[in-house]
């Protein structure tokens, strides 16, 4: 009975035992090797072989829940450095055990590297009632840094003074964006020491982009290409959120003041709307792809500007859901966009569709280590400062290669314009000697006609037509110089089947008034010999550019009033030149109207063809037409006048003229001339006057202008 009392005791031990071993494994199995501060040295090196974590999903509970009973037991060894989980993680639970075998006081640093929690809290041991202190930091504390328990940094650190012995630290991680977890241990030299390093590296970065800022804005002030300005924003805006992503906002700017850390949301829109601007300005998708530009670029940009203020209004949580999807979006269309434009064989293209594979491609890595598809390491942390580097810096090669561009087409533009200007200097040559020659003859003609005034009268009325006839029209015609020699013009020619009419006046009268007025009758004549076909506007065009400086040499101070028609078939004439208004009497309304002539004068500017334009106007059979000079509707009521009546009241006048006309419409036109100067009886003239009367009889012929 003794043995088997005995057997009976050991099998209960070994039972005893095997259930203890049963309910304490789990946590021996889950627990990660203490932290020993002396050994490690604390010089930087990720710990995250020595946590544990753990998930909250509710995020409601307390430390004491953690550190006690089935809870403490949830947690698992962290098996790497670093981690990322994702956006939209619960709220994590890290265990920290520290080991200190000095017998004093050791001071160290516990950072994370990723500054963007909405709250880390620290619970360190109090060392005597068991309980815990609790430190929090994150961008829900607007707090100055204090030395003593905060260090002023780009990232988070804690200050930790661990006694003698064995201490186990718990962290509380919350965050509405990426949940990073990359502690790291420091002591005071080391971490200093890195961070000086980090600064030199970083100043450098950040010098570099303040001088790409620079140089395209002083490029842009030189050129004012608009790329260059939405180029600098876009950099500038890109520069804001990773000085804010980074740290060093909160560090330089605005240290304690964590809660402006959350606007890196709104540069995310910022940067989306003025890529889309560069986008467009850049590629010139306006001319290159204009539908694409109107239903697709234009509204992404004007969504971006809603975006900006779409996310500084919502919260933060929200915030950072929509800034990552939308700049998703964008990253997604404007490669789309640029790709299409490569096959529009745009250069600037392909400069954007490298630049924006770089910057996006960084983004991406940042993106996939925040969401925990890529791990932690040297080149997934500086993803997001070497692709965009290399991506703006493209974009700035794009941007000097479109102006080195633009700058060969200037030149070989100017090297075509210099040859035509070489060639139409020898043109212009060849024309002077022409007018030189010709003004030769007419300075001989002139000094001839101020010696013989009665041969000058003679040689102006030969010149002038004596039976001016035009088929299907029947014409009268009538001038009178105030002077022996006068400054009015009329003419009725045909060149190649072209009928035209002419009437003009120079200013003043006299000797000086006919030349100009046999210039222009020689010149019109000279022009249509060569070319007929040719346009009322181009033709008065020609003439002043002949005479124009011919009225310098006699250094008169003249000008000429004159329209010119072109008569073409069944009653249709065009007609140009600056003049008195035609009047035309309709049969049918036995009514007349006015029709105002446009242009410019002959000799007052040395090119009027940009002031000149072709109007037309159409006789029905039995209509008639009236040109005339000023010489009448300016003629002066020698009765009135007598009686001190007033110059204006005393005219004859362009409407005196259409009542006589309108009562003598019907009529032929040698009896409509004789009524007009017969109601010139008891008007005094003192300018040259002229009319021509036109009436169309029957169906008329013509060329084609």
């Amino acid at each position: 009975m003794k043995r088997h009392g005995v057997k009976i005791m050991r099998i209960i031990r070994l039972v005893a035992l095997t259930a203890v071993i049963l309910v304490f494994l789990p946590v021996y199995l889950n627990a990660s090797e203490p932290l020993n501060i002396l050994e490690k040295g604390c010089n930087g090196e990720y710990i995250g072989n020595h946590l544990d974590f753990m998930e909250d999903a509710s995020g409601k509970l307390e430390i004491d829940e953690i550190k006690t009973g089935d809870i403490s037991q949830k947690f698992k060894p962290f098996k790497v450095a670093t981690n990322a989980f994702g956006f939209k993680a619960p709220i994590h639970w890290v265990r920290l055990t520290v080991r200190n075998p000095a017998p004093e006081t050791i001071e160290w640093y516990l950072e994370n590297d990723y500054c963007f929690f909405d709250r880390i809290d620290l619970y360190e041991p109090d060392g005597t009632t068991g309980g815990y202190i609790k430190r929090s930091q994150g961008n829900n504390y607007d707090k100055e840094f204090d030395k003593n328990q905060w260090i002023k940094n780009n990232s988070i650190i804690f200050k930790i003074s661990v006694p003698e012995g064995t201490h186990t630290y718990y962290l509380r991680f919350q965050t509405a964006g990426a949940m990073i977890i990359a502690l790291r241990a420091w002591n005071w030299e080391n971490l200093y020491r890195n961070k000086d390093l980090n600064h030199f590296i970083m100043s450098m970065y950040w010098g570099i982009f303040a001088v790409m800022l620079l140089y395209n804005f002083f490029i842009f002030i030189s050129t004012r290409e608009k790329s260059y300005i939405y180029y600098i924003m876009q950099l500038f805006c890109w520069g804001c959120f990773q000085f804010i992503l980074y740290g060093y906002a909160q560090e330089f700017l605005w240290p304690g003041r964590m809660q402006i850390n959350k606007s890196w949301v709104i540069f995310i829109a910022a940067v989306s709307l003025f890529t889309t601007l560069f986008l467009r300005s850049f590629i010139e998708t306006k001319k290159l792809t204009p539908r694409l530009d109107e239903f697709v670029i234009v509204p992404v940009t004007g969504l971006s500007a809603v975006m900006m203020v779409f996310l500084s209004i919502v919260p933060y949580e929200t915030a950072v859901l929509y800034a990552i999807i939308y700049a998703q979006f964008i990253i997604i269309l404007s490669m789309l966009l640029a790709t299409y434009c490569i096959f529009k064989r745009s250069r600037a293209a392909v400069f954007f569709a490298i630049g924006q594979f770089f910057l996006t491609t960084g983004g991406m890595i940042e993106m996939m280590k925040d969401s925990a598809v890529l791990p932690i390491n040297f080149f997934t942390s500086w993803a997001m400062i070497i692709g965009p580097g290399i991506g703006i810096s493209l974009f700035s090669l794009g941007l000097a290669d479109k102006i080195n561009t633009m700058k060969k087409a200037l030149s070989e533009l100017n090297l075509s314009l210099e040859r035509k200007v070489k060639q139409r200097t020898v043109d212009l040559q060849t024309a002077l000697h022409e007018l030189e020659v010709l003004n030769k003859g007419l300075v001989s003609a002139k000094d001839a006609l101020w010696g013989e005034m009665e041969i000058a009268k003679k040689i102006q009325t030969v010149l002038l037509p004596k039976n001016p006839s035009i088929e299907g029209y029947e014409i009268a015609a009538y001038m009178k110089p105030a002077d022996e020699v006068g400054g009015d013009y009329y003419d009725v020619l045909n060149y190649q089947g072209i009928d035209w009419i002419v009437i003009g006046d120079v200013s003043g009268h006299g000797i000086p008034a006919g030349l100009i007025m046999m210039m222009v009758q020689t010149s019109i004549h000279t022009v249509l010999e060569g070319e007929s076909n040719v346009k009322p506007s181009k033709l008065l065009a020609m003439v002043n550019s002949v005479i124009r400086e011919n009225i310098k040499k006699l250094g008169e101070d003249k000008y000429m009033t004159i329209t010119v028609l072109a008569a073409v078939k069944n009653g249709k004439f065009y007609f140009s030149g600056l003049h008195q208004d035609i009047l035309i009497f309709r049969y049918e309304k036995s009514d007349v109207e006015s029709i105002t002539t446009e242009g410019m004068w002959l000799g007052l500017c040395d090119d009027i063809e940009n002031l000149l334009t072709d109007n037309s106007l159409n006789l029905n059979i039995n209509d008639s037409m009236v040109l005339y000079t000023d010489g009448i509707t300016e003629a002066l009521d020698e009765s009135s006048i007598k009686n001190g009546g007033r110059i204006d009241d005393d005219m004859y006048s362009q409407e005196r003229l259409a009542l006589v006309f309108k009562e003598n419409g019907e009529k032929s036109p040698e009896k409509i001339l004789q009524a007009i100067l017969g109601s010139l009886k008891g008007y005094r003239l003192d300018d040259d006057i002229t009319i021509v009367v036109m009436k169309r009889v029957s169906a008329s012929g013509g060329g084609k202008l």
